[in-house]
């Protein structure tokens, strides 16, 4: 099965402006408004058992939430704590 993990890092990582947590116009309003000004939740969880389909299901929340649309890739699963 494939968990995305670490929740507290992920926390802590978004409070800490000298970690880079998203992409230029996040990290542009985490350094203005303070990353303590943001309600910071977990939307969803998902359940797979291979890279392939967390891919699929990522990819599916980011056009069902259309909140900074992104297309997940094999690439790009290195910044989502897979393990």
């Amino acid at each position: 099965m494939v968990k995305l993990v670490l929740r507290k890092k992920r926390r802590s990582d978004f409070l800490n402006l000298n970690i880079q947590y998203g992409g230029k116009r996040i990290e542009n309003a985490r350094k203005k408004y303070s990353p303590y000004s943001f309600k910071y939740e977990i939307l969803e969880t998902v359940s797979v058992d291979t890279e392939e389909e967390i891919i699929i299901a990522l990819n599916k929340l980011e056009i069902y939430y259309h909140c900074c649309p992104i297309k997940i890739t094999k690439c790009s699963l290195k910044y989502l704590n897979i393990s």
